[in-house]
């Protein structure tokens, strides 16, 4: 269980970025939810390495 934590805080970034830009219409926001959602393909890509 614990040796999956990286997959959860990954799949939880995922979500919150999707939801953030689905639901925001301002651009400051869309752009902050894009780096979030950059930031956990990049952390799942790395996660399993560590």
């Amino acid at each position: 269980m614990m040796g999956n934590i990286h997959f959860f805080a990954v799949a939880a970034l995922i979500g919150i970025a999707l939801y953030i830009i689905m639901a925001q219409r301002n651009l400051i926001k869309l752009a902050m939810s894009m780096s979030i959602l950059a930031s956990a393909i990049n952390l799942f890509l790395i996660a399993p390495n560590i």
